[in-house]
């Protein structure tokens, strides 16, 4: 099960203690008083993600959506699928081009409990996996994994972003199935909907939560901050592929957020600025996926 806790940071999995969180714009929630935030727009950022698990790290920034590709041998029937509300079932093996830096966006669809295993040439192209809104959560130059522990079968957005010299490129993404590889996970104690969050559990001078998840699964938790508090919530048991977001009003842009997970086995969030009021704040989790089995997710507050 999925658990919240506001914690310090904790040791990366390899030993060496976590740095200090990177700095990051200010929120764009005046009113919360909230230091770090990361933008969640449509498109998405679309570059490599960090290499630490702290609060406010977007990695690399990588191309953007732009023009449809130019180049008179560079076009193709899949254009313009150059932003993630325009992606495309990937045609697997296919020759596809690209110009400039302008990166081409696709879907793969893996059924429940399978593998899709994709290798893209040549190597100079990279992969990134986004969530649905084109925000990065996993990234390869090379090969990339796909895991479906879900009953469901999941789409993943995948962006093919080239290399940022020439004018135009071909590349090639081979795609290889492995099916009944993994456990498929219907485990599922907390609401996907911010109206039925699940209330963290008060313990001692922390506030805690657990849940199992799988591919595709959101998870949505409260907890209670006092003015004058500078918190800390930590996501235990991410390996790869989650995005973390906290709210103090769900309507408005989340005043904390991080995805990624990739040198840990966590996620940590700290509030740079004190909690200006007494208030009930809203932690969304999303497992996107990248290894198969069903981890047990903590979310602690402190």
């Amino acid at each position: 099960m999925l658990v919240l806790v506001l914690l310090a940071c904790r040791a990366p999995a390899e030993g060496p203690s976590a740095p200090p969180p990177a700095d990051s714009a200010p929120s764009s929630t005046a009113s919360t008083g909230m230091g770090d935030t990361s933008a969640t727009a449509a498109t998405g950022p679309t570059g490599a993600p960090g290499s630490t698990a702290l609060s406010g790290d977007t990695g690399t920034t990588g191309a953007t959506a732009g023009t449809a590709d130019s180049s008179a041998w560079c076009t193709d029937p899949y254009d313009p699928n150059d932003t993630v509300a325009d992606a495309v079932p990937l045609p697997a093996d296919t020759e596809l081009h690209t110009a400039d830096t302008v990166p081409d966006w696709f879907t793969v669809t893996v059924e429940p409990g399978a593998r899709a295993t994709l290798t893209v040439e040549p190597t100079s192209v990279e992969m990134v996996v986004t969530d649905d809104q084109g925000v990065a959560v996993g990234y390869e130059r090379y090969v990339h994994a796909l895991y479906n522990t879900s009953d469901q079968p999941v789409a993943f957005p995948v962006q093919i972003v080239p290399p940022d010299k020439g004018t135009c490129h071909r590349y090639r993404v081979a795609r290889e199935d492995t099916p009944d590889l993994v456990e498929v996970c219907t485990d599922d104690t907390v609401a996907d909907d911010v109206a039925q969050a699940t209330p963290l559990e008060r313990r001692g001078n922390y506030w805690f939560a657990s849940d199992t998840v799988f591919t595709g699964d959101i998870d949505w938790y409260q907890v209670p901050l006092r003015a004058g508090q500078t918190p800390t919530l930590q996501v235990y048991g991410v390996d790869d592929g989650a995005r973390v977001d906290v709210y103090a009003d769900p309507a408005q842009p989340p005043v904390l957020s991080h995805w990624g997970g990739y040198s840990y086995d966590y996620v940590e969030l700290r509030f740079r600025d004190p909690v200006p009021a007494n208030a009930i704040y809203s932690i969304r989790v999303e497992y996107v996926g990248g290894y198969g089995g069903c981890p047990e997710l903590d979310v602690s507050v402190w």
